[in-house]
């Protein structure tokens, strides 16, 4: 639901998607997301259907009403499809080769396609087992959806089960001064798969914000300031959406829109709350990895509560939405009498009840 307020004399409806990741990997996860979405602090989640507590995820999304898509994982934990867990797609132990070790085997061709696709499949498949629904989306875990081999399979599937939107993750990465020089290389090759990858997703009709935040602050690099000036920069200066990109990892020119209207502008914001895993609870199926035992995943929930947040977001006339809202296509018009709504529905944390009413997840 369309949740912010906007500036009527904002040309353009700038709508933002809050997206929290691995929604179903642990109860502390879930905890963490259910009580983000009723703050207000994230807008939708991606099931990762082979987490240890994905039913239980996919039951609060049903409770609380959170839409949800699909977190297409092939990194962590064990095939969905049996039939796999002796495949190309497993090491010696038959679990998922890790991210590193997945691109390298993509890479040299090791991974067979059909094996591939039968995954993908029984991924979408089991998610509408545990949401009778079918995916509003599907993204990728650690973006594996854009790496080269891996594209057309990912296309292809989603297109068979009539799923239309995915993740583009094309960040701007000229600004992060704070990342180890590692981890801004590891992202501007995911930035190259997404570039690569959008041609390819466009021809199997599947559509994609504008738009993308979320790698350049993830964890304890996550503060206000950054946020908001790559939330900010993501909505005046898209690579997706001009014609020449000014930086050198956005160089791919772009003369389609990539959300149903050209005057609705999208950005998808990938975030990460929870509560911290223990270390035998959780996980993929051998326990959460470091990411998940640490403070960071609390320390995004707090940063995105913040009351100063959501002001931003009315000061820069920046709606709130889902998935949903693409898929239904509203209108500008409807976009901006839902903005121009009751201070309470502006500002979820303005109201007492949306933070201790009757709802709030136990």
């Amino acid at each position: 639901m369309l949740s912010m307020a906007s500036d009527a004399k904002v040309k353009r409806t700038k709508l933002l998607i809050i997206n929290a990741d691995d929604f179903g990997y642990g109860s502390e996860r879930n905890k963490g997301i259910v009580e983000s979405y009723q703050r207000g602090s994230i807008t939708c989640a991606s099931l990762i259907v082979n987490g240890m507590a994905a039913t239980e995820a996919a039951s609060l999304a049903k409770t609380y009403g959170i839409p949800i898509g699909l977190h297409l994982n092939l990194t962590e934990g064990y095939p969905v499809h049996t039939a796999l867990h002796t495949s190309t797609l497993v090491d010696k132990n038959g679990a998922f080769h890790d991210r590193f070790a997945f691109r390298r085997a993509m890479e040299r061709k090791l991974l067979d396609t059909d094996e591939l696709y039968t995954e993908v499949s029984a991924q979408i498949e089991k998610f509408q087992s545990l949401a009778g629904h079918r995916p509003l989306y599907v993204d990728g875990h650690q973006h594996v959806q854009v790496m080269k081999g891996m594209r057309e399979v990912f296309a292809q599937a989603l297109s068979r089960y009539g799923v239309t939107h995915t993740r583009l993750p094309v960040e701007d990465l000229s600004f992060c001064s704070w990342m180890e020089d590692s981890t801004l290389k590891l992202y501007e090759n995911v930035v190259q798969d997404a570039l690569e990858a959008r041609g390819i997703f466009q021809k199997h009709g599947l559509r994609f914000t504008d738009g993308f935040v979320g790698m350049k602050t993830m964890g304890s690099d996550l503060t206000l300031p950054r946020l908001q000036k790559s939330i900010e920069c993501a909505f005046n200066s898209s690579p997706l959406r001009s014609k020449s990109a000014k930086t050198s990892s956005l160089t791919q020119e772009s003369n389609a829109p990539t959300t149903s209207q050209e005057n609705l502008f999208t950005v998808e914001l990938m975030v990460h709350p929870g509560y911290p895993s223990p270390a035998d609870g959780g996980g993929c199926g051998h326990g959460p990895d470091d990411f998940s035992k640490s403070m960071d995943r609390k320390h995004e929930m707090d940063v995105l509560m913040d009351r100063s947040l959501h002001k931003f977001f009315r000061n820069s006339g920046i709606i709130l939405g889902s998935f949903c809202d693409l898929i239904q296509q509203p209108s500008l018009q409807e976009c901006a009498e839902k903005a121009h709504s009751s201070c309470q529905k502006c500002d979820p944390l303005s109201d007492p009840t949306v933070i201790n009413g009757p709802d709030k997840y136990n």
